[in-house]
């Protein structure tokens, strides 16, 4: 099914978020960035986000990365044609966070934003983001139960109490971070509303 835009409903559903001209929902979302800004390390020269969608978090990501390359890639062929066409200097690849097409340790720090909820298997991927990284791992996920309870308030999903449609995976701040500390260690935290955030290290 197409939108009135010609985009199928699945990527429509997927950067709607950053076109939204809301302005609660343009000030969390400015939040969600300011929050990993401040947990992107000064040491970092190449980054790589797994799940990077439409490209739309590049718009955001790449500007503080200074002098830092940055690459993106996702499972989504449509996603990443925008994404490429959106940023022609960009290398975007099409490929599966359960099998990055990298070699080990082939990034400063590799990124999955609003990606592990969508997941049958999140620590499969959360590994292979370890894998191909040498330092770092940043990783995002909504906050929940806050997350449900927001999308109730705006009389979203309430037939799923408040439950996106794609998200699988549930966890808490507390409960994000246990996830997290399975394969590297937690450097930090940060907690943008509705969001849970965190930094990984992965050296020994």
């Amino acid at each position: 099914m197409q939108n009135k835009d010609n985009r199928p409903e699945h990527v429509q559903e997927f950067i709607g978020k950053y076109e939204e001209t809301n302005p609660i929902s343009k000030y969390l979302v400015d939040g969600f960035y300011g929050a990993l800004e401040s947990l992107i390390p000064s040491d970092v020269a190449t980054v790589l986000e797994a799940g990077c969608g439409a490209g739309y978090s590049a718009d955001r990501i790449v500007p503080m990365l200074k002098n830092a390359t940055y690459e993106g890639s996702d499972i989504g062929e449509e996603l990443i044609s925008i994404a490429q066409e959106k940023h022609p200097n960009i290398p975007f690849s099409i490929e599966s966070i359960y099998d990055l097409q990298r070699e080990d340790n082939s990034f400063d720090l590799s990124l999955a934003l609003e990606t592990l909820e969508h997941l049958d298997d999140p620590l499969k991927a959360l590994q292979e983001l370890k894998r191909v990284s040498r330092k770092y791992v940043i990783i995002s996920t909504p906050r929940e139960p806050l997350w449900h309870a927001l999308n109730m308030a705006r009389l979203k999903y309430v037939g799923s109490l408040g439950n996106t449609p794609g998200h699988i995976n549930h966890w808490s701040k507390r409960g994000f971070q246990k996830f997290a500390s399975q394969e590297a260690k937690v450097i930090d935290v940060r907690s943008p509303i509705p969001w849970n955030m965190i930094l990984l290290s992965v050296e020994d």
